[in-house]
C-alpha cells in the first residue's frame, strides 16, 4: 500500500478545497486524499487486524465507499472524521466476523455426535466435521500445525515460542487458515451461517 508524497495536500490548495473537488467527482483530488489519509488510517487498521493483506482490503473498501458516496461529502462538517468512521466500522465488522467464525469452529470441533439429540443435526454434524477435517488436512504444514495448536488452547505467544516464529506470523497464518476452511466448507455446499444457526443453542 503506497504512502504517496507528504506535500501532496499543498499542491491542490487546501484540504477543504480537496474535499469539495472530490465531492464533485475530481479523481485527482480523490487520489491526493487517498495518499494523504492512507498514511494515517492504514497503521490503525493494521494494528487491529495484524494482517497486511486484510488491512489493505479494508483500506480499499473504505475509500471505495467514500468515492461511491462522494456526492454526500459536501454535506459533512467533518469529511475526514467520516472517513475514519468508515475505516473503523469496516475493521470492527472484520474482527466481529473473525471472532464469530473462530468461536463457532472452536465449539463445533469440540462437539461429539452424541451431543446432538436431533438425528438430522447429527448427520449434518458428521458431514460437516468431515469437511472441516479435510480442509485442515489440506493446509500447508506450518499453517496446519499453528491451527491445531490453537485448537488445543495455546495462545498466540505460546504457539510463537513453541515454533520459533513471531506472534504476528501466528496471527496471519490463523487468518489464512480460517479463510481457507471457510471457503472449503462453502464449496462443499455448507454455509457457515447455517451451521452457526444450527448449533447456536448448544
Amino acid at each position: 500500500m503506497g504512502t504517496g508524497s507528504g506535500s501532496m495536500l499543498d499542491t491542490l490548495h487546501n484540504e477543504k478545497e480537496l474535499w469539495h473537488r472530490c465531492a464533485a467527482g475530481d479523481e485527482m483530488a480523490f487520489t491526493t486524499l487517498f495518499y494523504h489519509y492512507n498514511r494515517l488510517i492504514y497503521p490503525f487498521v493494521l494494528q487491529k487486524v495484524r494482517s497486511e493483506t486484510i488491512a489493505e482490503e479494508i483500506i480499499q473498501d473504505t475509500f471505495l465507499k467514500l468515492w461511491t458516496g462522494r456526492e454526500h461529502i459536501a454535506l459533512l462538517e467533518s469529511p475526514d472524521g467520516y472517513l475514519f468512521r468508515i475505516a473503523a466500522n469496516r475493521t470492527l465488522d472484520y474482527l466481529r466476523k473473525q471472532a464469530r467464525e473462530q468461536h463457532f469452529l472452536d465449539r463445533y470441533i469440540d462437539k461429539t455426535p452424541e451431543q446432538a439429540e436431533d438425528p438430522e443435526k447429527s448427520i449434518y454434524y458428521n458431514e460437516t466435521r468431515k469437511a472441516v477435517e479435510e480442509a485442515i488436512q489440506q493446509l500447508p504444514s506450518q499453517r496446519q500445525t499453528i491451527y491445531l495448536l490453537r485448537q488445543e488452547g495455546l495462545s498466540y505467544s505460546e504457539i510463537a515460542e513453541k515454533l520459533g516464529i513471531s506472534p504476528n506470523t501466528v496471527r496471519n497464518q490463523l487468518v489464512s487458515a480460517m479463510q481457507f476452511i471457510r471457503t472449503f466448507i462453502q464449496e462443499k455446499g455448507i454455509s457457515i451461517l447455517v451451521l452457526f444457526s444450527l448449533w447456536k443453542n448448544y
